[in-house]
């Protein structure tokens, strides 16, 4: 199996569906600023979603619990979204 270096088109995928989500990009808008530091998936979801021009997901990937986010193989990107959507889940029922 032929396997490309950095194979993140599972992420960019999720990540493009979640922000063309209103609710979505309403609810990291009311995030506060003061909170980014203790909600890192959120604090690189907002840097993703206010960057110009291409951005790398290596930060949001290393972010998410699992190891296989960052092997360089095909992932599934529904399974990539929950992961995100359950990593903000927990860090709001911490915080």
């Amino acid at each position: 199996m032929y396997v490309v270096a950095g194979v993140s088109c599972y992420a960019n995928s999720a990540i493009t569906s979640l922000f063309s989500l209103p609710s979505f990009v309403d609810y990291l808008s009311s995030c506060p600023n003061n909170n980014m530091a203790v909600e890192p998936v959120t604090a690189e979801l907002w840097r993703l979603l206010t960057s110009v021009g291409p951005s790398e997901l290596t930060s949001l990937r290393r972010l998410i619990p699992g190891e296989r986010w960052m092997a360089a193989e095909q992932q599934d990107a529904a399974e990539f979204c929950l992961s995100v959507i359950t990593s903000l889940q927990n860090q709001a029922d911490d915080g």
